[in-house]
């Protein structure tokens, strides 16, 4: 009698053949329709059969596969073929957490009666809440916070969903958000607080909300700057006068001594410049390097911030999401 020795190698290749299923709590089924008609296998790319069952797995990938061909590909990697995502990590939570960044409400409400933990933590410590905060999906952001989501939990960049959504421009989030209690003056790893977020996103309408809500002009970050300079140093000039109306000090300097003035006319912002030089900016201050805002114009040879400083009247428009707009 002959003995046939076969190799492992051979041997898991042989049962891999034998794979025709996926297990339910990690994929997503449909019965291919007119809509996925014309569609074929991600995997072996043969066409899909009319009214045939395909699946794709619960990740936050756009595909669809014969089921024992994302079956035989999983059990060679355990990953998604596409994002590469640990199928260990394919459970309730994380597709609620996907749901809510997305936008899907339906799917999360599904989750939420069917007893999903409302605020699970994906690998940067983040909450579907600050996922949904970071998207501006306001009614996912309601249903998280009726659930019992917490507005003080905060990531590994201590980013709180109030940061998110004030990073995001959502100011009706953000406004749902202090209403739950939110820290308007949480501060993240970098010392910035939702504000500094805000006017560094060039988002008036966020930062005149925030300081509405009892938020501070004079929050320092990690660099010592305020959000004045972070106001400068983006060039929205709308912006800086809202600061300035609500008692932002002109005067402040950085941890380089640098004020706001220094920033705007480092960065050719003339319509910032002349914000701050209305708001009491004085032209004579010198940063750490003992310069001051009229010798880093001149080193710049940047002559329409020159004649701004010498008090000249110069046209400024500019483009501000997508309008032109006298600044």
């Amino acid at each position: 009698m002959d003995t046939f020795i076969i190799s492992p190698k051979e041997l898991f290749h042989a049962y891999r053949e034998t794979i025709k299923t996926v297990p339910n709590n990690i994929v997503k089924r449909k019965t291919v329709d007119d809509t996925l008609a014309s569609d074929s296998c991600l995997i072996c790319s043969e066409d899909f059969l009319q009214n045939t069952e395909v699946v794709t797995l619960r990740c936050s990938c756009r595909y669809w596969a014969h089921e024992s061909c994302l079956g035989q590909s999983i059990f060679t990697t355990d990953r998604c073929p596409i994002c590469r995502i640990d199928t260990l990590l394919l459970d309730d939570e994380y597709v609620l957490a996907s749901a809510a960044r997305e936008g899907n409400f339906d799917q999360v409400q599904q989750l939420l009666d069917l007893g999903t933990n409302h605020s699970p933590r994906d690998l940067a410590d983040g909450t579907p809440l600050m996922g949904a905060a970071r998207e501006g999906h306001g009614p996912i952001v309601s249903l998280l916070l009726r659930q019992g989501a917490s507005v003080f939990d905060h990531d590994r960049a201590d980013r709180t969903a109030l940061h998110w959504a004030a990073q995001g421009g959502h100011v009706e989030v953000a406004e749902e958000l202090l209403d739950d209690g939110a820290d308007v003056s949480a501060v993240d790893r970098k010392g910035s607080t939702p504000l500094h977020l805000g006017a560094a996103n060039r988002f008036p309408a966020m930062v005149t909300r925030l300081l509405e809500r009892g938020a501070s002009t004079s929050a320092r970050d990690g660099g010592k700057k305020t959000p004045l300079h972070v106001a400068a140093e983006v060039g929205v000039s709308e912006t800086v006068r809202i600061l300035i109306n609500k008692g932002a000090d002109v005067l402040s300097v950085d941890e380089q001594g640098r004020t706001p003035l220094h920033c705007a006319v480092q960065l050719d912002y003339a319509a910032v410049t002349k914000a701050l030089l209305d708001g009491g900016a004085d032209i004579s201050v010198m940063d750490h390097t003992g310069r001051t805002a009229r010798d880093i114009a001149r080193e710049r040879e940047a002559e329409r911030i020159q004649r701004v400083l010498d008090g000249e009247k110069v046209e400024l428009r500019a483009f501000f999401r997508g309008e032109l707009i006298e600044i």
